[in-house]
């Protein structure tokens, strides 16, 4: 009988160790968790601002985008996303005109024609450029 003991208590044991290193692991990781948190939103802010720091500032923005759009185009809106992405909504009467003037400068040649709509005799065009 005593033979037998040996290896139960050796299992009930284990057992109550194993318990009790879950329950620390438990508390590590709930006294842990804010830190992480906070670590996470640190690291979504400097890749948020790393990727506006590598990207031209809205007045330089605006005077590329002025330079390039032709002469009858008239910018309705212009905005920079959190992600990145660059809107713009122009008032065109010749969106296929705007288009290729756009493409001729590097810094718009990304844009793509998301949405077109007619409205007081000119073509509101929607072009849209992803986060570099």
């Amino acid at each position: 009988m005593l033979i037998a003991a040996g290896p139960l208590v050796t299992l009930v044991g284990a057992t109550l160790l194993a318990k009790h290193a879950q329950r620390d692991a438990a508390a590590a990781e709930a006294t842990l968790a804010p830190r992480r948190a906070a670590e996470q939103a640190r690291a979504a802010a400097r890749t948020m601002l790393a990727s506006a720091i590598v990207q031209p500032g809205p007045a330089a923005l605006l005077d590329t985008v002025a330079a390039a759009m032709p002469a009858d185009a008239a910018l309705v809106r212009a905005e920079r996303q959190a992600d990145g992405t660059l809107e713009l909504e122009v008032a065109v009467s010749d969106p296929d005109a705007l288009r290729t003037a756009l493409r001729r400068v590097p810094m718009l040649a990304g844009l793509r024609d998301v949405r077109q709509q007619e409205g007081e005799g000119r073509t509101h065009v929607l072009l849209r450029q992803a986060a570099p």
